[in-house]
């Protein structure tokens, strides 16, 4: 939890050093808001990335796959090449996100579904998303404490200050500018 934490406050203090100009080059996110600034932050930490048109897509829906890329990159740590046993039954070693999927469960971000699923291609909804944020900033316990999923979750996430410019339904998708928003 102190290498999360340490990661964590590292990422934040890059973010408020980092430039707020268009530098990560998106056309469509270039309107001086909250969410251009997350987006141009975490790209310039490589965080996330964009499109070859050099667009960032803030509307586009994000997959539980992204996402668990998206929190492993925040940790900067590389896990590409991470292999380790296959954690769920529907990712494989040749999918995409395999070595992010299993580092982050191994640090303890994500789970998978009772079925032994992690469903990498569905979008992530917000409930699943605050849950993953929550568990990256070490506060899992508190969160179950509160309740558990999805409520103490919830209730976390907007005692963290995450849901700052953020209007959400639990169920609702994450769109990739609100993403950026709320790992900002």
């Amino acid at each position: 939890m102190k290498v999360k934490s340490t990661a964590v406050l590292f990422c934040m203090v890059l973010a408020l050093l980092a430039p707020t100009s268009h530098a990560a080059g998106f056309t469509d996110v270039n309107d001086g808001s909250v969410m251009q600034n997350a987006v141009t932050t975490l790209a310039s930490l490589n965080v996330l990335q964009g499109y070859g048109d050099d667009t960032f897509q803030p509307e586009k829906t994000v997959s539980r796959a992204e996402f668990a890329v998206m929190t492993v990159r925040l940790l900067s740590v590389e896990a590409a090449g991470f292999s380790g046993s296959a954690s769920y039954s529907d990712v494989d070693a040749s999918h995409w996100s395999h070595g992010y999927i299993n580092m982050a469960t191994q640090l303890g971000i994500i789970n998978g579904f009772e079925d032994g699923s992690y469903r990498p291609n569905d979008p992530v909804t917000y409930a699943q998303a605050l849950k993953m944020t929550v568990n990256l900033l070490g506060y899992e316990p508190y969160a179950l404490r509160k309740g558990g999923f999805p409520q103490g979750y919830l209730v976390t996430a907007s005692e963290l200050n995450l849901l700052k410019n953020v209007q959400y339904t639990p169920e609702e998708e994450v769109t990739r500018g609100t993403m950026a928003v709320i790992l900002f």
